[in-house]
């Protein structure tokens, strides 16, 4: 298994672009796959210059329903001809970010694009294909990140503290290795691993994706008391190879 970041918050080459957002290429022995696509056209540009031919993406799938992550959707279906999109079955309602001073802005998804042919609404576990699965029945155990703050979801016309029901993860078990994907990780990373035991059966042996401990926004992030909790409970489940923030490629 071959993982590429196409965005993140950084780079390290001048000729590949960054932004708050986020795209991974993955390429298995029998599928390619991007989890997320960014805002907008910048995947397509730094796959081109990464030597990655975005046509060749069986599958796009949405960690969750927000413009960060789901924002590059009409450039992958204008730039790749058979590829589905999978996405929480509510992943088109409507999403919303509040900043200091500032009224709250949309960050949801584009809605012209609810009823697109090639985008598929998932429920809470989903086969892609032998040993690429999804799920997102997550019990809070542990408390969801505080840096949550400010994240909203539209609910009769009111607006409310987002559940992140939207949410889903990506779990792939090929060579005697059992991968655990998450974009931000809104439930809590913690509430994710264990969920994922669950399903899974046993432990992940990979654990990557954002765990959401800041919000530049806010200019807050967890405390140390709950970073040192989250490390000592996944040191305790296995020793897990954890990456938080990946860039280029990594052979799994």
């Amino acid at each position: 298994m071959k993982i590429t970041t196409l965005v993140e918050n950084t780079s390290i080459e001048e000729n590949v672009g960054s932004e708050h957002g986020l795209s991974l290429h993955i390429e298995t022995s029998d599928l390619h796959l991007l989890l997320d696509s960014g805002q907008g056209e910048l995947f397509f540009h730094n796959a081109n210059v990464l030597g990655i031919d975005i046509n060749e993406v069986d599958y796009l799938v949405l960690s969750h329903a927000h413009s960060d992550h789901g924002g590059g959707f009409e450039t992958f279906l204008e730039r790749n001809e058979a590829g589905r999109i999978l996405v929480r079955e509510t992943a088109f309602e409507k999403y919303y970010s509040l900043h200091k001073e500032e009224d709250p802005s949309y960050i949801g998804l584009d809605q012209a694009l609810s009823s697109h042919e090639r985008i598929d609404l998932i429920p809470q576990e989903h086969t892609i294909a032998p040993g690429i699965r999804l799920f997102s029945a997550v019990t809070p155990q542990d408390s969801r990140p505080s840096t949550n703050y400010g994240l909203l979801i539209e609910v009769s016309g009111e607006l409310r503290e987002d559940d992140f029901h939207h949410e889903q993860y990506l779990v792939i078990e090929e060579d005697d290795k059992t991968v655990l994907i998450t974009g931000c990780s809104h439930y809590g990373i913690v509430n994710i691993v264990r969920a994922a035991e669950e399903f899974l059966g046993q432990t992940p042996d990979v654990v990557l994706g954002g765990f959401h401990l800041s919000n530049p926004y806010w200019e807050t992030s967890e405390d140390e008391a709950t970073i040192d909790s989250i490390a000592e409970y996944l040191l305790r489940t296995g020793g897990q190879v954890l990456y938080r923030s990946l860039y280029r490629s990594s052979g799994l």
